[in-house]
C-alpha cells in the first residue's frame, strides 16, 4: 500500500490540482505591456479542470489562468510577496488617464504603483484577505456621469484583455476607497464601522454598489438595508449617501411600495431620477431627497432577462391581489385568439406552516404548439406570464404596461410586505 502522501500526490496529478493554487501547471503563453519605467508581464497556465464532470464528462478538460507580475526598470518589483516569496497578481492595469505612469494591481488587496524620486512607490489602496477585490467607475457613463458596472477581480485567464484601465475619473476600490485617477489622490471612507452604522440608523450598504453620483461628484449613493423590527424575515431599505472627500454619511429611508421598489436591481438611473432629486440646502450642500408626488406613478410590470442574451423573457405583476388574475386573463383573450384554457392548483413555497396553493393557467392559441403560462403565486403576491414564444410575451407585457400607464388595473395592486 502506498503511503497517504503519495496517494494524495497521485490524486492531485490525475486531476490537475495544486497544493498552493499558483503557477504549478504548464505555461502555455506569455505577454507583456510597458508603461514608462514599469513592465507588466504575464504567464498563462493550463491545467486539468477539477470540475471535469461539468465539462461534458471529459476528464481532460482544461482550465486556463493568467498570473501577472511587475518589473521596474527591468527588475522584478516586490509588492506583496506571499509566504513562498511569490508576488503574482490576478489583475494588473495601467491607469490610462493618470498624470504619470501608474498601475493598479491586486488579488484581494489592491495597490497603487507609481514612481517617485526615481524609485518605485507602492501604496496600499485597501488591504484584505478574504473577499475578492472590486472596482467601479463612479462616473463611468460619460453621457450621464453615472456609475459603471461594479467588477470583481477573479482568478482566471484575463490575458487577452487590454492592460489599460479607463472609463472615468473617480474609481472606487473594494468599496472602501475612491481613487482620483487624474491626480492620484486617495480618499478612504467608512461604511461598516459601528459609529457609521449608528449614524445611518443601522442601514448597511457594505456590499452594495454605487447607484448614483451627486452632481458635484463628491457623494456616492448606495442602497442600504436593515432588519425589519416587526419581522426579521423582511428588510427595510434606505439610500445610503457617502461624501467620500469628507468621509461623512447619511441615510434616506424610503417605503418600498411608494417607491415601487422590489429589490436592489430596481435602483436604476431612471428609478432614482423618478423618485429622488438633489437639492441644495441652506448651507449650500447638496443632499438627495424623495420627490413629493401629487399622485404616485402608476404601477408597471417587471421583466426577467436571459443571462445569455440579455433579452426580456418573462413578465411579472407584483405585488398584486389574487383578484388581478381575472382581468389579466380577460386582457390576454382580447389580444389573442384563445382556443383552450386549463387550470390547475400548484404548490407554492411555504412562508408559514400552512400551505398556500397557487394557480397555473395554460392558454392554448391558434397554433397549438404555442402556449402561454399564467402563474398566480399568492404567497409572492405575483402573476407571472411566460412562454416559449418570447416575442409574444414581450408584446403582451408591453401592451399591458401601456394600459396600466393610463391608470387602468391599479386597484389590483397591493403593498410590498
Amino acid at each position: 500500500m502506498k503511503p497517504p502522501s503519495l496517494k494524495l500526490l497521485f490524486f492531485m496529478k490525475i486531476f490537475g490540482l495544486s497544493l498552493f493554487g499558483c503557477k504549478t501547471s504548464n505555461v502555455i503563453n506569455h505577454g507583456s505591456e510597458v508603461a514608462g519605467p514599469f513592465e507588466i508581464t504575464w504567464d498563462v497556465t493550463g491545467s486539468r479542470s477539477g470540475a471535469w464532470y461539468n465539462n461534458g464528462g471529459d476528464p481532460n478538460a482544461k482550465q486556463y489562468t493568467s498570473f501577472f507580475n511587475i518589473n521596474y526598470k527591468g527588475s522584478p518589483l516586490k509588492v506583496s510577496p506571499d509566504e513562498e516569496g511569490r508576488d503574482d497578481f490576478w489583475q494588473v492595469f495601467i491607469l490610462k488617464d493618470a498624470k504619470q505612469p501608474a498601475l493598479i494591481a491586486g488579488k484581494h488587496s489592491m495597490y497603487l504603483i507609481t514612481e517617485e524620486n526615481d524609485a518605485a512607490n507602492v501604496t496600499p489602496l485597501h488591504l484584505q484577505d478574504g473577499d475578492f477585490a472590486t472596482y467601479q467607475w463612479l462616473d463611468g457613463d460619460a453621457s450621464a456621469q453615472q456609475p459603471g458596472e461594479k467588477k470583481n477581480v477573479y482568478l482566471g485567464d484575463d490575458s487577452a484583455s487590454s492592460r489599460y484601465l479607463s472609463g472615468g475619473r473617480y474609481l472606487m476600490v473594494n468599496s472602501r476607497v475612491v481613487l482620483d485617477v487624474e491626480t492620484l489622490a486617495i480618499y478612504p471612507f467608512d461604511l461598516i464601522t459601528y459609529e457609521v452604522l449608528q449614524t445611518l440608523e443601522s442601514y448597511h450598504a457594505g456590499i452594495s454598489f454605487v447607484v448614483q453620483l451627486s452632481p458635484d461628484k463628491t457623494q456616492m449613493v448606495f442602497i442600504g438595508n436593515r432588519d425589519n423590527p416587526t419581522n426579521r424575515m423582511l428588510y427595510q431599505y434606505a439610500l445610503v449617501v457617502v461624501d467620500y472627500k469628507k468621509n461623512t454619511a447619511y441615510a434616506v429611508p424610503f417605503d418600498r411600495t411608494e417607491k415601487r421598489f422590489f429589490s436592489i436591481w430596481d435602483a436604476t438611473p431612471a428609478w432614482l431620477n423618478t423618485y429622488f432629486e438633489w437639492k441644495t440646502d441652506d448651507a449650500g450642500q447638496e443632499r438627495i431627497q424623495p420627490v413629493v408626488f401629487d399622485r404616485l406613478p402608476y404601477w408597471q410590470g417587471r421583466w426577467s432577462y436571459s443571462e445569455e442574451t440579455g433579452e426580456a423573457t418573462d413578465y411579472k405583476l407584483q405585488p398584486v391581489d389574487t383578484s388581478m388574475l381575472a382581468p389579466f386573463l380577460d386582457f390576454i383573450r382580447h389580444e389573442i385568439t384563445v382556443i383552450n384554457e386549463t387550470r390547475e392548483e400548484v404548490d407554492t413555497y411555504e412562508s408559514t406552516s400552512d400551505k398556500v396553493a397557487g394557480q397555473l393557467v395554460t392558454v392554448t392559441m391558434e397554433t397549438a404548439q404555442d402556449k402561454l403560462y399564467v402563474y398566480l403565486n399568492p404567497v409572492e403576491q405575483s402573476i407571472n406570464l411566460g412562454s416559449a414564444n418570447i416575442s409574444l410575451v414581450q408584446t403582451l407585457g408591453k401592451r399591458f404596461d401601456e394600459e396600466m400607464q393610463k391608470g387602468k388595473f391599479q386597484e389590483y395592486f397591493g403593498k410590498y410586505e
